[in-house]
């Protein structure tokens, strides 16, 4: 995990949370110090249920797919680098959404536009709470609740 511990939350501070970062904190002494970034864990519940509204979406729309809608949804957003071919031809190839590319904070900003972008521009102006209650009531999912930054 390169050096990476999971913490959890505790009134008072942080306190490991697995056996790994149990382990790296058995080396340290009280009153050592150690540098931090702090960085939350990409949320499951919520990964499906954005795959969940892209499948949704994209049998009630015109997308073919929602892996194609994905694409799609990344390139409008600007999460893209431009790759010019041999030939001279220039074209996007998307950034990774992957769990190991962006952490919680930068996926739930994406996925926040991605869904008003969504609802704007391919649901005729639905609010995104409608849509997520629609997919949770068609998926058999309970609403999640939205994390604070």
């Amino acid at each position: 995990m390169r050096g990476r511990v999971l913490l959890a939350v505790t009134p008072t501070g942080y306190a490991p949370a697995d056996d790994e970062a149990r382990t790296q904190h058995a080396k340290l002494a009280v009153g050592d110090f150690v540098m931090g970034k702090v960085e939350r864990p990409r949320s499951l519940p919520q990964f499906r249920l954005y795959w969940s509204v892209l499948h949704h979406v994209a049998e009630s729309t015109h997308w073919e797919s929602a892996e194609r809608l994905h694409v799609a949804l990344k390139v409008r957003l600007g999460l893209y680098d431009l790759c010019k071919l041999p030939n001279g031809k220039v074209v996007p190839v998307v950034n990774s959404a992957a769990f190991d590319a962006m952490n919680q904070d930068e996926f739930q900003t994406y996925m926040d536009k991605a869904l008003a972008m969504l609802c704007e521009e391919s649901l005729d102006g639905m609010a995104v709470a409608d849509l997520i209650a629609e997919v949770c009531a068609a998926t058999g999912v309970p609403v999640p609740e939205r994390r604070v930054a």
